[in-house]
């Protein structure tokens, strides 16, 4: 379905996946700055969130990997006679392997570095607390996708619609009104 996707319409799944790559940045960038915001407070946690922000570029590979790589063997397959794509089709299993190995990097250290964030800035002063606890959605969500992964169960599309607009964007969004209020 992913290689006929790419073949349809190639804009549209080159636009979706960088989309995607930008959004695993924005998490690195996010998780980056509450190490920063945490970096005197609590330097311990600070360094373990940095590097869960930075793991993000695990999902950021994932998605240019997707974007270039099933890009690239979707137009090989629709080119190759019947008895060679079963050959594109095995090279393309064993791509998603490595995207998927990368994402889940990327989704257990990011469940991981929300939930170290979501603790330190809760001992803040003049951190609101309403965020802090808010914080812990990203987190959760995330944890709970790797704890799918990692059962077997199913991949539940649901729970990066919910990480992706509670988790972060209207988290992102909410935090930016609630810091540059005046006091």
């Amino acid at each position: 379905v992913e290689l006929l996707q790419a073949l349809r319409s190639p804009q549209m799944f080159r636009f979706a996946w960088t989309f995607d790559a930008l959004i695993w940045a924005m998490l690195g960038v996010s998780l980056l700055v509450f190490a920063g915001l945490l970096r005197q407070h609590a330097p311990i946690r600070a360094a373990f969130i940095a590097v869960c922000g930075s793991a993000q570029l695990f999902g950021v590979l994932g998605s240019f990997l997707r974007l270039d790589g099933i890009s690239d063997l979707a137009i090989r397959y629709a080119a190759a006679p019947a008895d060679l794509q079963v050959i594109v089709l095995e090279a393309y299993r064993n791509l998603v392997r490595v995207i998927n190995a990368a994402n889940h990097i990327g989704v257990m250290l990011q469940g991981v570095g929300f939930l170290l964030s979501a603790g330190g800035v809760f001992s803040l002063r003049g951190f609101p607390r309403w965020l802090a606890v808010w914080l812990t959605l990203p987190g959760i969500l995330a944890i709970t996708q790797f704890a799918l992964f990692i059962t077997g169960a199913p991949y539940l599309f649901l729970l990066n619609v919910l990480g992706l607009i509670g988790g972060n964007i209207a988290l992102n969004l909410a935090i930016s009104i609630a810091l540059w209020r005046p006091p």
